[in-house]
């Protein structure tokens, strides 16, 4: 469920976007999205580039692009140089497209004056870094026999000077999207997985991860855990639902153990005399365990994982009281997973074999 609202909210940001560039007004909230993963550069000259982009592929359209910066250059020059954008501090945001292009230039003349004091006079100096923002587009499907669309992405790049974009030259962009190829998520599927922010630096090749992705890697963290099921017992399909907290030890996307501790109803059905539908709860405490490998959730697997639970409220006869049941591994693909369990009182009494189909929010 939370990968298709997150899905969703990556195609709404996507098709306002695709609604504002076709009335060429400029978005700044896009750029912010948690959907969009980035990926900063910065060079020892002061000039930073910042990849804005959904999937993988964007980048390998980025690699088709030639001479991009000075094709920006030759449109923005007789505009960026004028007398008027002297030593002011501006942004120029240019839309790439196939057969045409557009910019425009914002300056930032409420930062004030700057001077620079040499020799008793007083030199006009600008203030900060002129900042250039790319807009592209790629053509993409939604689903596998679905339509396509067009999706926004970005580059983001910062200079002392606007010229100073002929200094980067494709060799040193197609670099730093090599890198970030090699660094992102390799499921190509959008909004999936969540930001990935990243600093590197060219200068000696290192990677500096940001904060919210350092808590991500932490060894160990707590956060609630919620799953849904069916499961075929005692000659019936029972739904059922649990809630509770997780402790996840290791990387949240590669290996780690996860271990739950759930409240989890299984529902009947039944209709008295007066053909009323009644509903009856009958309430298990569960531990849960499950042991993930790096890339698993990507395909179909089996995980390491065992459960035991207690009959700790009963209605109706579907359960004896004192009912314990138990799980083995089982069968999973991202959420989803299928598994035996087993049902018994009394020193195993009336043991009863059932399957049941989970599906786990992460």
């Amino acid at each position: 469920m939370k990968q298709i609202v997150i899905i969703c909210m990556g195609v709404l940001i996507t098709l306002r976007a695709d609604a504002q560039f076709k009335d060429f007004r400029f978005i700044e909230s896009s750029i912010q999205s948690k959907l969009i993963k980035e990926h900063h550069f910065y060079h020892q000259d002061g000039t930073s580039m910042t990849i804005h982009f959904f999937s993988t592929n964007q980048l390998d359209s980025l690699l088709q692009m030639n001479n991009l910066l000075q094709k920006v250059w030759t449109e923005i020059q007789p505009v960026v140089e004028q007398p008027k954008y002297a030593n002011v501090l501006k942004r120029v945001d240019y839309l790439y497209l196939n057969d045409s292009s557009k910019f425009r230039v914002k300056d930032y003349t409420h930062y004030g004056d700057g001077y620079l004091y040499t020799d008793g006079n007083a030199r006009a100096n600008k203030l900060g870094k002129d900042t250039l923002r790319v807009f592209l587009q790629t053509r993409e499907r939604m689903g596998n026999k679905g339509t396509f669309y067009y999706q926004t992405f970005y580059l983001t790049f910062t200079f002392n000077e606007f010229k100073d974009m002929l200094l980067l030259n494709d060799q040193v962009i197609k670099d730093a999207i090599h890198a970030a190829k090699q660094h992102a998520p390799s499921s190509k599927k959008i909004g999936i997985y969540p930001s990935f922010p990243d600093a590197y630096h060219w200068e000696d090749n290192r990677w500096n991860k940001y904060e919210p992705e350092v808590k991500r890697n932490k060894k160990s963290f707590f956060e609630p855990d919620m799953n849904v099921g069916f499961q075929y017992v005692r000659n019936a399909w029972v739904p059922s639902a649990a809630v509770g907290i997780q402790w996840v030890k290791g990387s949240y996307f590669r290996e780690r153990n996860v271990f739950k501790l759930l409240w989890e109803p299984h529902f009947s059905f039944t209709r008295n005399a007066d053909d009323n539908l009644r509903i009856r709860r009958n309430d298990f405490i569960t531990f849960r365990f499950v042991e993930y490998s790096k890339g698993e959730n990507d395909k179909v697997y089996m995980p390491t994982s065992f459960s035991i639970g207690y009959l700790a409220g009963r209605s109706g006869n579907l359960y004896e009281k004192s009912t314990f049941k138990f799980s083995l591994p089982g069968f999973a693909y991202q959420g989803l997973c299928i598994e035996p369990e087993f049902f018994f009182h009394n020193l195993f009494k009336q043991f009863s074999p059932s399957l049941k189909i989970l599906y786990n929010f992460e």
